[in-house]
């Protein structure tokens, strides 16, 4: 098959590297894949088969600043571009992840007779701008397919929808040494300036409440930031507590990051299916982590491979970090447990269900 896969940029985030994961398995299956890139011009930070073609939609129009009218321009400009490169590939799907860029990529593509296939990567719960959503419901019925990333959000969506498909993210696996030395390390991982989705300001409250009790124990934040971002965030929880993380800013080497880190704490409001979750536990990570609407209870089974916390519950959360820094028999079996529980998520075994997703689409069109 031919397919078409488009996205803003593959510069660092949990949806984006889902998405150079899912190419990269569909196409050592045979099939003919192209990705566009609509707004960035940044070389993707994932690794890309080189049997992947590779568009940058931006190197043709003009740059994008935050005023009205360059926002409008770039909207004037994005739509006939999409439309132009997929008619030009001709792909039996096209294939777009995040909401909003899900919306402009169905706009464009209203009327060549392409089948597109959108997946939101979050919970169907999490409130978007009223333009987004409104743009959503009127878009939505004209895809061939919609992907939910978690069975909760599955059992609701498919009422609306009969196109809808559960198919949860795979994760490329690594085989970590059951005597690797660990350091006493509480990570978390995610875009900072997100930080109020992934919640990073409850860990670093928790974090507050505990860090002189273990003064050998370190609290580390790695993804993307800046300096209006680590601002808010300062103001947002108490001074002395921030100034103890350690934020390490985006960090292609995760997983080896990951696999040296005795805990790691999902903190997040809201997730789909957390990829890092499922890479720290991959990495035999002692995982802590907020049981939100969806994602971290259909990845953790509390109490033998990790630790639900109630949700946004930060007294909860101290109490659980705690109870596994001083738990060293607890850490073990979350480290030689982890990784086994979270085989079903293999890379090869979701792309089978891609697989099977476009021969049921293509069997009804």
């Amino acid at each position: 098959m031919k397919l078409l896969f488009l996205i803003g940029g593959l510069a660092g985030g949990g949806a984006e590297r889902v998405m150079a994961t899912v190419m990269n398995g569909l196409v050592t299956q045979g099939h003919t894949i192209r990705v566009v890139y609509t707004q960035s011009l940044k070389k993707p930070v994932y690794d890309i088969d080189s049997r992947i073609e590779q568009v940058y939609l931006a190197k043709t129009r003009p740059p994008v600043t935050n005023g009205l009218f360059n926002k409008l321009h770039r909207r004037i400009w994005l739509y006939p571009a999409i439309r132009h490169e997929a008619k030009r590939f001709a792909p039996d799907f096209a294939i777009s992840f995040i909401k909003t860029h899900n919306n402009d990529v169905l706009f464009s593509l209203l009327g060549t007779g392409i089948k597109v296939i959108v997946g939101d990567h979050t919970n169907i719960k999490r409130k978007y701008k009223l333009r987004t959503r409104i743009l959503s419901t009127l878009l939505y019925p004209t895809t061939a397919g919609i992907t939910m990333l978690t069975m909760c959000d599955y059992n609701v969506w498919k009422k609306k929808y009969k196109q809808t498909f559960y198919i949860p993210n795979p994760c490329d696996f690594i085989d970590v040494p059951k005597n690797i030395k660990r350091e006493k390390t509480i990570l978390a991982v995610g875009r900072v300036y997100q930080w109020n989705i992934k919640g990073f300001d409850n860990l670093i409250k928790a974090w507050g409440n505990i860090k002189d009790k273990y003064p050998e124990w370190k609290c580390q934040i790695a993804g993307t930031y800046d300096d209006k971002a680590l601002t808010s965030l300062k103001y947002a929880t108490d001074p002395i507590a921030f100034d103890s993380v350690s934020f390490l800013g985006f960090r292609s080497d995760i997983k080896d990051i990951l696999s040296h880190s005795e805990v790691f704490c999902l903190s997040s409001r809201f997730e789909g299916m957390p990829m890092a979750l499922l890479e720290a536990m991959n990495a035999g990570c002692a995982c802590v982590a907020f049981d939100c609407v969806t994602g971290p209870s259909e990845i953790i089974k509390d109490g033998e491979t990790g630790l639900l916390v109630k949700d946004q519950d930060v007294k909860d959360l101290t109490e659980k970090l705690e109870q596994i820094i001083n738990d060293v028999k607890l850490r073990e079996l979350f480290h030689n447990n982890a990784a086994k529980s979270v085989a079903r998520f293999s890379t090869e075994n979701i792309i089978v269900m891609w697989n099977e997703m476009f021969n049921k689409i293509a069997s009804k069109h």
